[in-house]
């Protein structure tokens, strides 16, 4: 009998025994044909993997319609969107948003039926009144060169644009109050020109606002503080505040002395002018009395801002905080003057923050991104700015301004998000082709090859195994259609056994490649019951995957043990694993939306959430048991309920 050698495209501890005992018996021409129909079945289960974890990382939602705008599909995303999950299917695209809009969306359908890529903003009205907007992209998805379907994605950006209002309607209060305000408010850019006075400056320099506005403030100094105040204007462009008492000439030329305070305007960063307010002090009896209600005001317009802002002295304690910083802390202006500024942070935290402080303390400008934790345990994001204090040539403390960009930076990611997205059309575009066409190949060319009348019985033996398990892998990609079609919420006789098998057999080949022992005991004898059949293998395929996740990640065997039974009148799922287990800290908030014990990037924190919630509506509980260190096991309790009776004729 002639050996055959392997091709090199697959490693032979790659091959199952008998395929390779095969490839030794057959001649080299009939050995590589079944090697590369071998390594196209790998390939095909690969890509049906990969299909699966595209749909299950989406986070935007993610809709397919008919080119005349009719949902067939609508992942998690898009239902959450929507609030209600049983009236996505069938319904028609433009039907969903507001009224005044609908007609304009109709235009948008029809344009992505040509073949143009469509992208928009709309209105959606949810059934508790709530209006969300949302960026709506709509892309053409063709097949053999015509358009025969639509991907749409949607993405939420409500609170972003809430977000913007807010900071509008603070600046709009800020305008409010330096019209109504008592004391001269204005600002300057950095070239010391009027960019903005209100009533009683006007009122206090004499002047109108046209002689005002675009002109140099130091001319209305008296000529003998004019460089006095030239200077205060240097230290407060280089990141300082300042208070002074100057005299100044109003138009009529009589003079008055006031008090002013200084505050850098910074914008992105950067200084970009001067606020300054200023009090009348030729009448005043005191200048104490002046100059502690300057501060007042001057304390009110820092606290209007919404960055946080301090001062901090050599030795790293707040010497002043304005309103914003006192949120992000959780404490008040009283607790936090005089105290360390790095126990706002955690102490993982502090390091980064200490390091950019003695950089600053050196004399140089800081910039700098940096992680937080508020007092409610959210992971927030803050751009620093550390400008240096100078006194008499000598740094003397550190002004910070930290502005969250948590939201700014999530809307980057949301780009990079969306970009993947314009590549998921593709995808389920050629999903078809790459699985469906190529399997039926296979099959037919191991069918073709089992019909050769000379071929020995151990060959045909062996392609009758390709063939079944050509057949199975059709199978699995079915199954991840038919779990990915999300079908609307909808109540079945249903056999737990049947739903446990087609989830593990979803699951069973990442298992295998990963080494994880997979034990499966079905009690038979368990009746159907009326439930979600798609809903409950949402629930066990999150349950297994975050099983296969943990004993992944801890050393030592890696088993999984699925099992039903009966207890009384509840049918009972359990899944056991051999992984660390959970820390007993966690067993308070694993149901909690978002919560999760993964690394940044590795979860969203919803997965546990919504199979409790899936659970909990048909009236079953889920029970965690678990030792760090012993594994973890997750019991379902669904109770059987008989299917109601046909209705009589």
């Amino acid at each position: 009998m002639q050996e055959h050698h392997s091709t090199g495209i697959i490693p032979d501890a790659t091959l199952e025994p008998r395929l390779r005992a095969l490839l030794r018996e057959l001649p080299p021409a009939q050995a590589a044909v079944l090697e590369e129909l071998w390594r196209e079945r790998e390939r095909l289960l690969g890509l049906a993997e990969q299909h699966r974890l595209v749909m299950q990382s989406v986070t935007d939602g993610v809709l397919v319609t008919t080119i005349g705008g009719v949902i067939e599909y609508a992942n998690e995303a898009a239902h959450q969107l929507f609030v209600n999950r049983r009236v996505l299917r069938d319904q028609r695209l433009p039907e969903l948003v507001a009224r005044e809009e609908q007609v304009q969306l109709r235009e948008y359908v029809q344009r992505a039926a040509e073949g143009d890529a469509v992208r928009a903003q709309c209105t959606v009205v949810r059934p508790d009144g709530d209006l969300r907007r949302l960026n709506l992209s709509i892309s053409p998805l063709r097949e053999h060169g015509h358009v025969s379907a639509l991907v749409v994605s949607l993405t939420d950006f409500t609170d972003e644009a809430r977000a913007r209002d807010e900071v509008a309607a603070s600046n709009a209060r800020f305008r409010d109050l330096a019209e109504v305000a008592t004391d001269g408010i204005w600002t300057v850019d950095r070239r010391g020109l009027f960019t903005s006075v209100n009533p009683a400056t006007l009122e206090l320099a004499g002047r109108s606002r046209s002689e005002m506005l675009g002109r140099s403030a130091i001319p209305m100094i008296a000529p003998e503080d004019q460089s006095a105040v030239a200077g205060h204007f240097r230290a407060v462009l280089g990141g300082k505040r300042e208070r002074y008492e100057c005299h100044i000439i109003r138009k009529d030329g009589s003079r008055r002395l006031v008090a002013v305070a200084n505050s850098p305007i910074v914008t992105r960063g950067t200084v970009t002018g001067i606020l300054g307010v200023v009090r009348d002090l030729t009448d005043e009896r005191t200048r104490s009395v002046a100059f502690e209600r300057l501060e007042a005001t001057h304390t009110r317009l820092v606290d209007s801002a919404e960055d946080a802002i301090a001062t901090i002295d050599e030795d790293g304690r707040f010497t002043s905080v304005n309103r914003a910083l006192e949120k992000v802390s959780g404490k008040p202006r009283s607790a936090l003057i005089g105290t360390n500024f790095v126990e706002i942070l955690r102490p993982s935290e502090r390091a980064d923050l200490w390091r950019l402080f003695a950089a600053t303390l050196g004399g140089e400008r800081q910039r700098r991104e940096l992680r937080f934790t508020r007092p409610d345990g959210a992971q927030r994001i803050a751009a620093v700015l550390a400008t240096p204090l100078v006194e008499h040539g000598r740094v003397t403390g550190v002004l910070a301004v930290a502005r969250d960009v948590t939201d700014e930076r999530n809307l980057q990611e949301q780009v990079v998000r969306r970009e993947k997205l314009a590549a998921l059309g593709e995808l389920v575009s050629g999903v078809v082709h790459e699985m469906n066409v190529p399997l039926q190949t296979i099959l037919s060319n191991v069918q073709l090859l089992e019909q050769e009348p000379a071929l020995p019985e151990a060959t045909r033996e062996c392609a009758a195994t390709v063939a079944s398990e050509v057949r199975r892998a059709s199978r699995i990609v079915n199954k991840l259609l038919t779990f990915a079609r999300q079908n609307p919420a909808e109540r079945l006789a249903t056999d737990l056994n049947a739903v446990i098998e087609d989830t593990v057999e979803l699951r069973r080949y990442p298992l295998r490649v990963q080494d994880i022992e997979l034990q499966v005991e079905l009690d038979r004898s368990l009746p159907v019951t009326w439930a979600d059949p798609f809903q409950l293998q949402q629930v066990f395929l999150n349950i297994l995957g975050n099983a296969e996740q943990a004993v992944v990640q801890h050393p030592g065997a890696r088993r999984i043990r699925v099992t039903t039974r009966r207890a009384g009148d509840s049918a009972i799922v359990s899944v056991a694993d051999s992984g660390p287990g959970i820390a007993p800290e966690h067993f308070p908030h694993i149901f909690n939306p978002f919560y999760t014990t993964k690394p940044r990037g590795s979860g969203t924190g919803l997965g546990l959430s919504i199979a409790d919630g899936i659970v909990r509506d048909h009236g079953g509980t889920i029970r965690v048991q678990s030792e760090p260190g012993k594994g973890a096991t997750f019991e379902v309790a669904l109770p059987i309920v008989s299917p109601p009776a046909p209705p009589s004729p």
